[in-house]
């Protein structure tokens, strides 16, 4: 599949690489040496700004889920003798749920999207235009630590819901 862009006056085609599931590699033909790395740097600051964004929203959500839940239970501790205060269980249970299935299946994307990262890094590396960036798999083992204990906490809310 090839495309046809204006970039500075003159066309450039851009052909994609890469099957359904692959992540979209593109090659510019038509462009100086100079240009081509100005679109690899500006290609690399967008990946480095979406890292720093997708590890800011990790920890706020991770902390906005730890004060519902924590603050849904602590009133439920404390008025559990009243009828249909139970109820109020539900909210952290499904809140664990949901944002452990989307920062699992994010560490699933973010686990793919580091290969074409890296290889970007390693050729500007190449061109001494870049430092080494800072690690890539953090923001993995974060979303993948971080599901797996929202699954845990709605688990422990279900077995408070039967003790209680």
């Amino acid at each position: 599949m090839a495309n046809e862009i204006e970039t500075r006056g003159s066309s450039v085609d851009l052909e994609t690489k890469g099957g359904s599931d692959d992540l979209l590699l593109i090659e510019v033909s038509g462009l100086t040496q100079k240009d081509k790395i100005e679109f690899q740097l500006r290609k690399y600051i967008s990946h480095y700004e979406r890292y720093n964004a997708y590890m800011d929203i990790a920890f706020k959500a991770n902390v906005f889920f730890y004060v519902v839940t924590g603050s849904i239970l602590g009133f439920y501790l404390t008025n559990s003798d009243k009828p249909y205060v139970k109820i109020a269980l539900l909210l952290p249970m499904l809140l664990g749920i949901v944002l452990g299935g989307i920062f699992l299946y994010g560490s699933h994307l973010w686990w793919k999207a580091r290969k074409d990262i890296e290889d970007l890094e390693n050729a500007l590396i190449a061109t001494n235009l870049i430092i080494p960036p800072p690690d890539l798999h953090l923001l993995f083992w974060l979303l993948l630590i971080f599901g797996s204990i929202f699954f845990a906490v709605a688990a422990s809310m279900l077995v408070v819901w039967n003790l209680m």
